[in-house]
């Protein structure tokens, strides 16, 4: 089986969008700095890289799927082709269906097609429904700030994998998680 890092996509790939606003057009994609070479150490690093992301604009009709598939590929053509493949949830809230995080179904959907171990996989984001998505799908999980740095998150989660024997254990919302 393999290992991923699963990304939120808005507030960690690129820049987050006002609130109540969506990312509609290529045009409005700003892509956050150090996110291309975040990409590419977790693909030298040997893990796959899966973009998770509650898309609701889509429900809203403020875009179709395909505007959304479009800006993912051009996205992913911007990154050198490192993100090997995007999740989405299109869905209302009230819809309350099972992709839509924090629920995990997006993980788990995406370790079922990809052979992707959850417990040897990261999710990185920057609101609390990530991390409760994470841990729901058993993942580690690491917040960082909206409109952060992911390269230095992903080194820190890069260099604590390969430092195993390190006394050092990783902690978020007071739950201390296995290294």
């Amino acid at each position: 089986m393999k290992k991923a890092i699963f990304l939120d996509r808005d507030g960690v790939i690129n820049k987050k969008p006002k609130e109540h606003d969506y990312v509609k057009r290529w045009e409005e994609m700003k892509i956050l700095p150090g996110a291309k070479k975040a990409l590419t150490l977790i693909k030298q690093s040997g893990y796959l890289a899966v973009v998770i992301t509650n898309q609701r604009g889509v429900a809203r009709k403020m875009m179709t799927h395909e505007d959304l598939r479009d800006m993912h590929m051009k996205l992913n053509e911007k990154m050198k082709g490192q993100i090997d493949a995007f999740y989405y949830c299109h869905h209302e809230v009230f819809e309350n269906c099972e992709c839509r995080k924090p629920k995990p179904g997006l993980l788990h959907k995406a370790a079922a097609e990809l052979d992707i171990d959850l417990e040897q996989s990261w999710m990185i984001g920057d609101s609390e429904s990530d991390i409760e998505c994470g841990f729901a799908a058993g993942t580690k999980v690491k917040m960082v700030e909206t409109d952060g740095n992911l390269f230095l998150e992903v080194k820190q989660i890069i260099g604590s994998s390969k430092n195993r024997s390190s006394r050092v254990k990783l902690v978020s919302y007071g739950t201390k998680e296995r290294n």
